[in-house]
């Protein structure tokens, strides 16, 4: 017994006229780890700067960017590529679909969340009173852009026109529509 008793303790290096066996000491299995005594991990490496954490922001937009009528009723293309198609006018006719389209572009490499734009059309007799309104999110520093950039677009329906002469007003701005007519620029100046 007093053998076995000082071989367990030799392994435990308390001595019994025995040398602790060499080399390396053995590695504890997790369950034999006391969490009290475990060496305790960094935190973060000292050498990388604290990730910052991102806030977000709201932002509001009313009438603002560029109008532009189109006849597609989906936004197929930027209102910045409407604008520059030489040699493709917009036909405007009467009774025909028209829509507008009101494109919001805020500053450049926003990486905006939670984007909403709408557009509403009301009439007044000859005079078309459009409105827009975008509302979106930007966070306070460098963010991976999963939902894609801006610009944010909307779409609404010009009620259908008769024959005549037509004023649009958006922004502060005015654009006179004759029906029929082709338009080489059909966006707000």
């Amino acid at each position: 017994m007093r053998n076995t008793l000082c071989s367990l303790l030799a392994l435990v290096a308390l001595g019994c006229g025995r040398e602790p066996p060499a080399g390396p000491a053995p590695v504890p299995r997790p369950s034999e780890v006391d969490p009290l005594r475990a060496p305790k991990a960094p935190l973060s490496d000292s050498r990388e700067a604290p990730a910052e954490r991102v806030t977000w922001s709201a932002r509001e937009e009313h009438d603002s960017g560029t109008l532009c009528l189109t006849s597609s009723n989906r936004p197929y293309q930027s209102a910045r590529e409407v604008a520059r198609r030489p040699g493709k006018p917009l036909d405007v006719s009467a009774n025909g679909v028209l829509h507008v389209m009101v494109e919001t572009s805020p500053s450049e490499g926003d990486c905006p969340r939670n984007k909403r734009h709408t557009c509403t059309v009301e009439r007044d007799g000859e005079d078309l009173r459009i409105s827009s309104h975008a509302t979106y999110e930007i966070p306070s520093g460098p963010v991976p852009c999963a939902e894609g950039g801006f610009p944010l677009t909307a779409l609404c329906k010009l009620p259908r026109l008769q024959k005549g002469s037509y004023t649009l007003h958006w922004a502060e701005k005015t654009m006179t529509l004759t029906v029929p007519s082709k338009l080489d620029v059909p966006c707000m100046p």
